[in-house]
């Protein structure tokens, strides 16, 4: 279907971060995330012709493609601490939540950003899949502000469907 040109096309997106570890069926809702990003990283190699003086490209090898994720977790909750030091989630003799950290190198899942139906602009899911996520900055036990867990990893694919708005 051709797109529309159209200012109902800009777009201020908010919506909903949610992860599913592999092996479960359940999204998680991780809480309020301020900032996600999504990038397309294609790696290359460039070969050069010898057949003149002008030594010039005649070909390009795709050798990799992968989706680079980067988010910033606000709400620090047993199942977020669990994600950022890569851990085991239990509890203890009297029910507290205990995190075991450093259980594993990466968590391996799937990432899904439902846009929000009130956002401004066209409304998109997200669902990127195969999603290596590993902790990215250190976590702050005393601060000035309110802490953040940041979060980055490489995926190797995924969807975008379009829900509602735009033209």
């Amino acid at each position: 279907m051709p797109s529309t040109v159209s200012t109902q096309n800009y777009q201020i997106p908010s919506g909903i971060v949610y992860f599913r570890e592999q092996g479960q069926s359940a999204w998680r809702d991780v809480g309020n995330v301020p900032k996600l990003t999504l990038k397309a990283v294609i790696e290359t190699i460039e070969h050069k012709t010898s057949r003149s003086g002008n030594r010039s490209v005649d070909k390009i090898f795709e050798i990799s493609k992968d989706i680079e994720v980067a988010f910033t977790a606000e709400e620090v909750t047993p199942e977020n601490l669990a994600m950022f030091w890569l851990g085991e989630l239990g509890t203890d003799s009297d029910s507290n939540d205990v995190v075991n950290m450093l259980q594993t190198s990466s968590l391996t899942g799937d990432l899904k950003f439902e846009g929000a139906a009130d956002s401004t602009g066209p409304v998109y899911t997200y669902v990127i899949t195969g999603l290596k996520l590993v902790p990215t900055d250190a976590q702050d036990l005393i601060a000035d502000q309110a802490t953040s867990l940041s979060f980055s990893g490489k995926a190797s694919g995924g969807t975008i469907t379009k829900t509602s708005g735009g033209a």
